[in-house]
């Protein structure tokens, strides 16, 4: 191998801008070192933010997308498969600095007229917006818009699991991006020419939310494969073989 295709593979096992990445990480607040998510389930778990209704494994990042913090995306590039990494993002590139302008008063009828009953520290939605009650005083109700973690430097605790280039695997990504509650190996995915037919499990089909999960799902395959034009779905149902026995 020539020392120039040594390089182009190294460059490969690289991350960087349009790549989709697999990746395991944590992320704490820096000051107080609290973990707020994690793709990992022993971490959730010994953090008391374990979902059971969520799959914990790696998470698809396309670098540049925007899905993520403008900082972790900047950490996970230049990369390489399989390295770990842990870096700082400062308020300004993951959510934002605290806005006074995002603070607003409301007068505590507006909240008893919805039969809500409003403490400090409670999560409310109000003008389509969702905000935490920071103070009730005089019949007042102070309710701050900003982000949870607007202020906060993150530390992000990172492992590369892989480079996705296959097209097959980058397919069953966006899947599981979607399906939150489904694994990557329980996807089949099969390509023939300009169309995709993607094979979902049987428990997923009466999932809440499904048929938005598909139309979601064709449109990611379609923006971000130009190759393809037709994106099916197979839904099957098999007969339980057990269910046979002692019958005629």
């Amino acid at each position: 191998m020539s020392s120039q295709s040594e390089a182009e593979v190294t460059q490969e096992k690289v991350v960087k801008k349009g790549d989709f990445v697999l990746v395991d990480y944590v992320a704490k607040e820096k000051d107080t070192g609290k973990v707020f998510y994690s793709t990992i389930e022993e971490v959730a778990k010994k953090a008391n933010i374990y979902d059971e209704n969520r799959i914990y494994e790696p998470e698809l990042v396309i670098v540049g997308e925007g899905w993520y913090v403008e900082g972790f995306e900047e950490g996970i590039a230049g990369m390489k498969e399989g390295e770990g990494k842990t870096f700082e993002v400062p308020p300004e590139k993951a959510y934002g600095h605290r806005d006074k302008r995002n603070m607003k008063t409301y007068n505590i009828r507006e909240f008893r007229r919805r039969n809500i009953d409003v403490s400090v520290g409670m999560v409310v939605t109000i003008d389509g917006k969702v905000g935490v009650v920071r103070n009730i005083t005089g019949g007042r109700v102070l309710i701050d818009f900003n982000h949870p973690l607007a202020g906060k430097t993150i530390v992000y605790e990172v492992h590369v699991r892989k480079i996705l280039k296959s097209l097959d695997e980058r397919i069953k990504a966006l899947v599981r991006r979607r399906i939150r509650d489904l694994r990557m190996e329980e996807v089949d995915v099969q390509i023939s020419g300009n169309a995709v037919t993607i094979k979902l499990p049987t428990r997923i089909m009466l999932s809440d939310g499904i048929q938005l999960a598909k139309v979601n799902i064709a449109s990611d395959v379609l923006r971000y494969f130009e190759e393809i034009n037709i994106v099916r779905f197979i839904e099957e149902l098999r007969r339980r073989e057990e269910g046979l026995k002692g019958k005629s």
